[in-house]
């Protein structure tokens, strides 16, 4: 309880900054654009026409209805399997990889998919549309889907997480608001080139993220925030792997001993018991 009150007590200090004030630092504002990205690779992508109306899809292309329920279910099969050996790779190969690998990936599939949905009346490429299909999800699961909900706060120091992070899942929301909607739509006027929209942003996206991401994994955040120009302070405790921002400000068990005995260190402790020793000798 004693190390959360302090932790606590240190964020106080700090000075939030709110919407507005991310928006007009540039640097803060580059890695918005940079978390923003990374969340519309998710949505821009494609993954909430795939999810949303892949049934209707795959009758479409004339697979039977019965049929067309068992591949939408083998692609939330696949999605579930994919999230978890995320959890594996994401760990080992850090954040940057899995997602440009994502949405490269997704790049590709979805203009895979354009293809082969252009020849409905061929078995085997229903057999393709629905293989493409589930690799698509494949990929999204595991670089976008899994990546975007948990590096948006390594790419802000303390005073601007909260608002950095708050604006890139508005804009996340809003674009599967609008693409939920529009989707249908735009498949009756475009029909399977609708696909080549999300393949084109997914393209666009990753060469984007390519350039502007850097690893974030095990690295400190001040080093993080560096690279998008923002300065740091250099009072501000800095972190090493596996520990928080204010970690530094928590004392060791040693040191709790001395603060319960009245004083500041263990070092403290030796000379005041010196001092004391001294002070007590008769030939003094």
């Amino acid at each position: 309880m004693e190390e959360l009150n302090q932790e606590a007590s240190a964020q106080k200090n700090v000075n939030q900054l709110n919407w507005l004030g991310v928006l007009k630092d540039p640097h803060l504002r580059k890695a918005l654009l940079v978390s923003i990205s990374i969340h519309m690779s998710l949505q821009l992508g494609g993954v909430v026409a795939v999810l949303y109306y892949s049934t209707k899809m795959f009758a479409n292309i004339g697979i039977t209805y019965p049929g067309a329920v068992y591949a939408s279910m083998g692609v939330s099969v696949v999605k579930l399997c994919m999230n978890m050996c995320s959890m594996y790779t994401i760990e080992r190969w850090g954040r940057r990889i899995p997602e440009l690998i994502g949405t490269g990936g997704q790049a590709i599939m979805t203009a895979l998919l354009t293809v082969f949905l252009s020849f409905p009346a061929y078995e085997w490429a229903q057999i393709l549309s629905v293989l493409f299909t589930v690799l698509f999800i494949a990929f999204n699961t595991f670089g976008p889907a899994t990546i975007t909900f948990m590096i948006s706060p390594e790419l802000f120091q303390e005073n601007a997480r909260a608002s950095g992070v708050s604006m890139s899942f508005v804009a996340q929301y809003m674009a599967n608001t609008i693409i939920g909607f529009s989707f249908p739509s735009l498949r009756i006027v475009l029909g399977q080139y609708v696909f080549l929209i999300f393949s084109t942003c997914s393209a666009l996206l990753f060469v984007y993220i390519y350039y502007n991401l850097p690893e974030t994994m095990n690295r400190p955040i001040e080093d993080i925030v560096r690279e998008f120009g923002v300065k740091t302070n250099s009072n501000t405790p800095k972190t090493v792997e596996g520990e928080s921002l204010f970690m530094k400000d928590i004392p060791e068990p040693e040191e709790k001993a001395a603060l319960s005995n009245g004083y500041a260190l263990p070092e403290d402790a030796a000379m005041i018991s010196n001092e004391n020793h001294v002070t007590d000798d008769p030939t003094a």
